[in-house]
């Protein structure tokens, strides 16, 4: 006769109450960072969460890894307006630079994809890992963009150009790179993973192993 605890047990594998899972952990490179240029040289480096990050699926189940920072900047500008001319033509303001009108926002960062297949022995990993950098670029053209100047002559009749406003209008594009890969793990072996960020190369840790767990 079958004990108590076994019976129990089938009963919940035949109500689907009870199922084997995989629990992934994720663990970043130190200093790993969300790039976000925001129009200078250098770039605005938002640091990332190492880890490890712990995700927990259903064998054949997809999931994604999120280890994201926002970058939020205009996308449409309303134009350049004078609407003092008297300040304007002394240099003492009077104009409206170009102004945002609506706003984008992209996420910097990583974004992992995946499937995990718990076999008799391995399981396999299979996904995709997409870096995406994010930077603000000159977005407005054309007539009434770019610097707002004032020409004026002097009391010695020296004709002469003051900057007013730089009226410059950005906005952001983003950069992606993505890396395909598969991993047969040995159920709580950790292993490094290369991953492309850009021109460079990250290595990840990854370890996964098996439970059971009645819902």
């Amino acid at each position: 006769m079958r004990s108590l605890p076994i019976l129990v047990l089938l009963s919940l594998i035949s109500l689907g109450m009870a199922e084997e899972q995989i629990v992934t952990e994720w663990t970043l490179p130190p200093n790993e960072i969300a790039e976000i240029k925001m129009g200078g040289r250098q770039p605005v480096n938002k640091p990332l969460d190492p880890g490890p990050q712990v995700l927990i699926v259903r064998s054949g189940q997809k999931a994604k890894l999120e280890l994201i920072r926002e970058a939020r900047y205009p996308s449409e500008f309303d134009p350049a307006q004078v609407v003092d001319l008297a300040a304007a033509a002394r240099g003492d303001g009077g104009i409206v630079p170009q102004t945002p009108k609506c706003f984008e926002t992209t996420c910097a960062g990583w974004e992992i994809s995946f499937e995990a297949l718990a076999g008799p022995k391995l399981i396999t990993v299979v996904g995709k890992a997409t870096y995406t950098s994010v930077e603000l670029i000159q977005a407005v053209h054309g007539e009434g963009a770019g610097p707002i100047m004032r020409e004026y002559t002097d009391k010695r009749g020296k004709k002469k150009t003051d900057l007013i406003s730089p009226n410059v209008g950005k906005s952001g594009v983003a950069r992606s790179t993505a890396t395909n890969f598969q991993v047969y793990a040995e159920p709580g072996k950790v292993y490094k993973i290369p991953f492309r960020r850009g021109d460079k190369v990250v290595q990840f840790e990854f370890v996964c192993d098996r439970r059971t767990l009645a819902e």
